[in-house]
């Protein structure tokens, strides 16, 4: 396998179309044609992680951040920061990033979060993108109905926009002229998958697809998730119990002017998302858990009926676990060995 068919793997979970614009996701350097055997999972790509990778001769470093933020105007190799490139170049080690695209899409870092403390009826802190849904039916005359379930039985389309497991759901009467109907409703990034199995069945059964626009319904997809614990909690036992479901051991807490007496409904955003918190008081949570805290923002949370902690930007180097969990989970991906980056990138150290 190259690297290109590699990153197509997880491009078709995870698509560039779902990050936010502008954002400089994607190949960052190197050459997509490259056979690839070992690959590096890592928050950041900083000279320690490259020094890393060269060490453990990895064919890629997949990352969170993106190497290149802002245009190359100019490469000083007495720079570390400019001389880890001329290392990758060296090396052939390729990078690539994929940043507010595994933020927004259902399975990704901010959902890992929700799993992490265990929140239920999570939904969307922040639109940023719908797909149309649309109503599929097979009308199957009576000679091809058991063709039909068998070919079902064995649909397995690739899992698309989504780092989560995707099943369809079908529906099935019959009719007075004992004509079988089976219905479901699909994403629009399912379209092209099931219109081309359908042709392709049409050639051994007798049926007719119809696919009609849901008007209803959509795919949504945003930044941050909003959800409830699995118990109310007051303000000193969530901070104990989340200390405990995620490890962090420092962080900053801004307490508003009229918080609640106990903690039931968390949103998240991971990274830099202190922005978003009129969001959070829309969704009328309780308490906010983002990065990057500003000072004149923070003030503006006081002013708002709930808690924000902030645990630092560093809080998203779960990638390191969980996106290596997700590749190791792809059967077609087996021959790779995913390595988690044991370099902590975070360059903050706390006192006391």
């Amino acid at each position: 396998m190259n690297i290109k068919q590699f990153i197509s793997i997880f491009e078709t979970a995870c698509p560039e179309i779902l990050a936010m614009p502008k954002d400089p996701i994607g190949l960052q350097i190197g050459d997509l044609n490259r056979p690839v055997a070992s690959v590096l999972v890592t928050l950041d790509v900083r000279p320690e992680v490259v020094k890393e990778a060269i060490e453990k001769k990895v064919d890629v470093i997949f990352s969170h951040h993106p190497l290149i933020f802002h245009p190359i105007k100019q490469l000083d190799f007495s720079n570390p920061n400019d001389k880890m490139i001329a290392d990758l170049i060296k090396h052939n080690i390729t990078v690539y990033s994929a940043h507010t695209n595994l933020d927004i899409v259902p399975g990704g870092m901010n959902d890992w979060f929700c799993e992490k403390l265990e929140l239920s009826n999570v939904e969307i802190l922040h639109p940023t993108k719908q797909l149309n849904r649309y109503d599929i039916s097979l009308k199957v005359a009576p000679a091809s109905v058991e063709r039909v379930y068998e070919e079902l039985e064995e649909l397995d389309f690739p899992v698309r926009c989504s780092l989560n497991e995707e099943a369809f759901e079908w529906t099935s009467w019959v009719d007075e002229q004992e004509i079988q109907w089976l219905q479901t409703t699909i994403s629009e990034a399912y379209l092209e998958d099931m219109s081309h199995w359908v042709h392709k069945l049409q050639h051994h059964a007798d049926l007719v697809f119809n696919v009609t626009k849901d008007y209803f319904s959509s795919q949504n997809f945003g930044l941050g998730r909003v959800g409830e614990l699995p118990f109310d909690m007051a303000i000193d036992q969530f901070l104990a119990y989340m200390t405990d479901k995620m490890g962090w051991q420092d962080f900053r807490l801004v307490e508003g002017q009229t918080v609640p007496n106990t903690i039931k409904k968390i949103a998240i955003l991971a990274g830099d998302g202190g922005n978003f918190y009129n969001d959070v008081y829309n969704k009328s949570a309780d308490l906010f858990i983002t990065g990057d805290l500003y000072y004149h923002t923070s003030h503006d949370i006081m002013e708002l009926p709930f808690y924000a902690v902030d645990p630092g930007h560093y809080m998203e180097h779960i990638i390191t676990e969980k996106l290596v969990d997700w590749f190791k989970q792809q059967t077609e991906l087996l021959e790779i060995n995913f390595i988690p980056s044991q370099i902590n990138t975070d360059p903050f150290k706390f006192r006391k």
